[in-house]
């Protein structure tokens, strides 16, 4: 059991202290705000992993918390530490998904449902571990009507970028493979779009050398989980509550479409966007918590580091050439689990974006540093180098 939670590496997100200090504020004040309406506070923990939230709303007040771990050994883990700290008689810790829970009775555990929902299922595209579906059931299922959320709403922001360095991890480049001969490449790998897949990395540890920024961050997406988010830091105009979304049908295979316009605020050829989040951690969105890159980050190049939340990079169809001044739209689609993203000239008009799919099977098979490799041209010749001397030296033999 202990290597099965060492390897899940829950500690990065358990030592991130902004993620820590920023939860715990927006859920005493989630707790003030319920309990200065004379209610009764019960808590609903999605994916509780230690416990930690559900002892943070405990903590703050809440008359009772329900915390739900699918993953067998951390919650186990979790009923200890909730009561070696004493939250045994308010805290239940349930080990199944969410969407496997009812709130009549679960075991021996009897349940009303919650109207506090304090949980952390975002990765660093944000609805990647399933966010959507799980709290659409929660909302129909788990929720009163009328429930606070903590977070309160998440606003998903992307931005334009240049980078041959990143179009090296991406796809093969025929004239970087060798300096002095032509590498042919099959048609259905010239022609591959790559996979869905969003490509996570810390975007701004890269030089300025190697990432030119043609586009200012604008917001795509909001997501408002509550309903009753009055939060006026976002400006996006396309905007989904997810009680409103309850009852949809199908989700899981239903794509939704959205279009933003950006200006280019330089001149150069575009290689893909770059995708981040920011979550108001409360429904007046005084508290916020967010991705963003260093030159997008309110706290500059004093943000803190973590490598559980990163930033996204989707990768364009083709180099894109931008002119200083054009407008753009910048497309985005998501569905329940994945989002990818197009760019494309203002006058042209479409409904859809087609997900990415891999043709060539090189994209499911490497890894975005096996393409760098081979589109490393030093590291080319350096290994043709040594295959020539030892030719030369009458070494003819093949060589592991």
């Amino acid at each position: 059991m202990r290597n099965e939670i060492a390897r899940s590496a829950y500690a990065d997100m358990l030592h991130d202290d902004e993620r820590n200090k920023k939860y715990y504020q927006a859920t005493k004040d989630a707790v003030k705000k319920l309990k200065d309406g004379e209610k009764k506070v019960h808590m609903l923990d999605i994916g509780t992993g230690t416990g930690l939230l559900a002892m943070m709303a405990v903590r703050s007040g809440a008359d009772r918390a329900t915390a739900c771990e699918a993953f067998e050994p951390i919650a186990k883990v979790a009923g200890e530490i909730v009561e070696k700290n004493g939250f045994g008689d308010k805290i239940s810790v349930i080990g199944k998904r969410s969407t496997e829970l009812t709130m009549e009775r679960d075991g021996d555990h009897v349940q009303s449902r919650a109207n506090l929902l304090v949980t952390e299922l975002w990765d660093t595209e944000l609805i990647g571990e399933g966010a959507l579906p799980t709290l659409r059931d929660a909302c129909n299922r788990l929720l009163k009507p009328g429930f606070v959320s903590v977070p309160a709403a998440a606003t998903i922001y992307a931005q334009v970028v240049g980078s041959e360095a990143l179009w090296n991890m991406h796809q093969l480049n025929p004239q970087q493979m060798l300096d002095d001969q032509d590498v042919t490449l099959p048609a259905n790998m010239e022609e591959c779009r790559g996979t869905a897949s969003a490509f996570d990395l810390h975007i701004d540890e890269l030089s300025d050398e190697e990432v030119h920024i043609l586009t200012s961050p604008v917001p795509v997406l909001r997501f408002d989980f509550c309903g009753n988010c009055t939060s006026t830091n976002s400006d996006c105009t396309n905007r989904v509550s997810i009680p409103d979304t309850k009852d949809k049908v199908d989700s899981d295979t239903t794509v939704s479409h959205y279009c933003v316009e950006a200006s280019v605020k330089q001149s150069g050829l575009a290689h893909g966007v770059v995708m981040w989040w920011t979550l108001d951690m409360d429904v007046d969105g005084d508290i916020t918590l967010t991705t963003a890159p260093r030159w997008a980050h309110p706290d500059g190049n004093n943000r803190p580091w973590r490598d559980h939340w990163m930033q996204a990079v989707y990768f364009l169809k083709r180099p894109l050439l931008m002119q200083e001044d054009d407008k753009l739209n910048i497309h985005c689609c998501h569905d329940d689990y994945s989002i990818w993203f197009d760019v494309m000239p203002l006058n042209r008009i479409v409904t859809t974006v087609d997900r990415p799919l891999c043709t060539c099977g090189a994209h499911v098979t490497w890894s975005r540093h096996r393409f760098a490799m081979l589109n490393d041209r030093q590291r080319s010749q350096a290994f043709k180098q040594a295959l020539k001397q030892l030719v030369a030296e009458g070494n003819s033999g093949v060589y592991a």
